[in-house]
């Protein structure tokens, strides 16, 4: 980790935390998970991220999003979408382990 993650509540009252690490292919990643209370609240909250990342003009990434969805079996979505350089990845998990749901979104460069 660059950044270790910090914790902070949201607009919404729900702790997110934030941090900083590399990925596998060494590029510097802002990681942001959001804990939500229900699976609605949490589908909400994905569509939001997505419709905003498409606002700024990304666009879905089928290979990466599959690739995604390959790597978390407990995501109930999964959506990366790229604007340029920009890579931007949203999901959605059942933490069941822990009766909660998330949201985690992870942006980076690719240089």
């Amino acid at each position: 980790m660059i950044q270790p993650f910090g914790k902070s509540i949201n607009e919404r009252g729900n702790d997110v935390y934030k941090g900083v690490g590399i990925n596998a292919t060494g590029h510097s990643v802002t990681i942001v998970v959001e804990f939500i209370r229900s699976d609605a609240d949490a589908k909400s909250v994905y569509n939001a991220q997505v419709a905003s990342k498409e606002k700024e003009g990304y666009v879905f990434s089928a290979e990466r999003t599959a690739s995604r969805k390959a790597e978390c079996k407990d995501c109930g979505g999964e959506w990366v979408g790229t604007n340029g350089n920009e890579v931007f990845l949203c999901d959605w998990e059942d933490l069941w382990q822990f009766d909660t749901y998330a949201v985690v979104t992870q942006s980076w460069v690719n240089t």
